[in-house]
C-alpha cells in the first residue's frame, strides 16, 4: 500500500465531536508537518481551543475559523475563502453525521445545505487530492441481508430522519463523484474509544450502556427481542485511524463500510456489558412488540426516543460487508473485537456522572412483574 509523502493541508468539519477530536488527534500523531485547518461554528472559537487543550494540541499550529457549513462561501470572510481555495489539498467532512442521531427538519437542512456547500467549495480548490465524506452504514434504512459498499439507493425505507438525512446528503456527494475526488466512509454504530474508554453522554449507545447500568439490583438486565442478529458497533477511534490511512493510500474515490466484520449478537454484546458491570442478563426476553409500544407510552417515550434506533437494529438481519475495508488496512489497523475493549467502556461510563439515562428502567421493571407473576 502507498501512502501519500506530501506534506497535506487539510481542513476538518465537525471537530467539536467525539469523532472530530480523536481524527484530529490522530493526524496530528501521524503527519505531524500537516497543516490542519478547522471550521466551527460562530462563537465555538473558545470551545475549539480548550479542545485542543485537552488534546496537548498547539492551538497556534492550528488554525480555527469560525463559519457555517451551511453558509454562503462556508461563513467565512472573502480571504479566508480564498485561502482554502488556494491551499486546501484534502477535505475531512464530518459536520452532521459525527452528531446524535435526534434529528429534526431544521438540522436535516443544515445538513443538506452544508453537504452541497463542501461539495462546492471542494470543487474549486486548485490542490484538492480528496474530499472525505463521513456517512453512516445505517443510510441502508430498513434493508435486511447483506448490504455491499457500494450500494446506496435500492428503494428502502427509513426508519428515522437521522437516516433518511444522511441517504440525501450522501446523495448530494455521489452526484459529484465523477467530478470530484470523493471517499465516502460509512461506519456503524459508534461506541467511545477502545483504549481510553471515553464514552460521550450524547452518543446514542452511550445511552445504553448508562441503561444497562442502571437496572437496579438484583433485578436481570432484559433482553429487547430475541438478540440473536448481528450488532454491528465500532469503536470511535477506530473509524478515525480508518479515515485517515485510508484517505492517504491508493487514489481518491471508494465507499467503505466501517464495521466489524465478525459481528457478535446483540444479546452476547449486552451480556458482555452486564458481565463487567456485575450485572447479569434476563433468561427470557421481553417480546420486541412489547418493547416497542411500551417505549411510546407517554412519560416513557422521551427517555428512550434515543434508544429506539439501537432497539430496531438489535432486531434487523443485517450484514454490512467491508471487503474495500479491510483490503485498505493494515491488520494492525483492523477493527478490534469487541470483548477486547467492552471492559474499558463500562469502567468509564460507571465512573462518569452523567444525567441518567432510564432507558431501560421501564423495561426492567415490567421484566420484575412479569417474573413475579411467573415464578415457576
Amino acid at each position: 500500500m502507498t501512502e501519500t509523502s506530501q506534506s497535506r493541508d487539510i481542513l476538518i468539519t465537525g471537530f467539536l465531536s467525539p469523532l472530530g477530536r480523536t481524527l484530529v488527534d490522530e493526524l496530528r500523531r501521524s503527519e505531524p508537518d500537516a497543516t490542519l485547518r478547522i471550521l466551527v461554528e460562530v462563537g465555538r472559537r473558545q470551545r475549539a481551543r480548550q479542545a485542543l487543550d485537552q488534546l496537548g494540541a498547539e492551538t497556534g499550529q492550528i488554525d480555527i475559523l469560525e463559519g457555517r457549513i451551511d453558509g454562503l462561501d462556508l461563513g467565512l470572510s472573502g480571504t479566508e475563502f480564498l485561502n482554502l481555495l488556494a491551499h486546501v489539498t484534502d477535505i475531512y467532512h464530518l459536520a452532521g453525521a459525527a452528531q446524535s442521531s435526534n434529528v429534526d427538519r431544521e438540522r436535516q437542512s443544515t445538513i443538506l445545505r452544508g453537504a452541497r456547500n463542501i461539495a462546492d467549495a471542494a470543487s474549486e480548490m486548485k490542490k484538492l487530492n480528496r474530499l472525505n465524506v463521513l456517512s453512516t452504514a445505517f443510510v441502508s434504512g430498513t434493508r435486511t441481508g447483506v448490504i455491499m459498499e457500494d450500494e446506496l439507493d435500492e428503494g428502502q425505507s427509513f426508519r428515522n430522519l437521522y437516516e433518511e438525512t444522511l441517504f440525501k446528503a450522501e446523495e448530494v456527494i455521489q452526484t459529484r463523484s465523477d467530478r470530484l475526488p470523493v471517499s465516502v466512509y460509512r461506519p456503524t454504530l459508534m461506541l467511545g474509544h477502545s483504549e481510553s474508554g471515553e464514552f460521550k453522554p450524547d452518543n446514542d449507545a452511550y445511552r445504553w450502556f448508562k441503561a444497562i447500568l442502571e437496572v437496579p439490583d438484583p433485578v436481570p438486565v432484559p433482553i429487547p427481542g430475541r438478540g440473536h442478529h448481528p450488532l454491528n458497533v465500532v469503536p470511535v477511534d477506530f473509524v478515525a485511524t480508518a479515515m485517515v490511512a485510508i484517505s492517504r493510500r491508493h487514489t481518491a474515490g471508494g465507499t467503505f463500510h466501517l464495521a466489524d466484520p465478525n459481528p457478535l449478537p446483540a444479546q452476547r454484546i449486552l451480556e458482555l456489558v452486564a458481565e463487567h458491570a456485575g450485572k447479569s442478563v434476563a433468561g427470557s426476553q421481553v417480546p420486541y412488540s412489547l418493547t416497542g409500544w411500551l417505549m411510546r407510552l407517554p412519560g416513557v417515550e422521551r427517555a428512550t426516543r434515543a434508544s429506539r434506533q439501537a432497539l430496531d437494529e438489535i432486531n434487523q438481519l443485517t450484514f454490512f460487508n467491508s471487503m474495500n475495508t479491510v483490503a485498505a488496512l493494515e491488520p494492525a489497523e483492523q477493527c478490534p473485537p469487541f470483548p477486547s475493549y467492552v471492559g474499558r467502556l463500562v469502567d468509564y461510563v460507571q465512573n462518569t456522572d452523567h444525567e441518567k439515562s432510564n432507558g431501560l428502567l421501564p423495561l426492567a421493571n415490567l421484566f420484575k412483574r412479569v417474573n413475579s407473576a411467573n415464578p415457576g
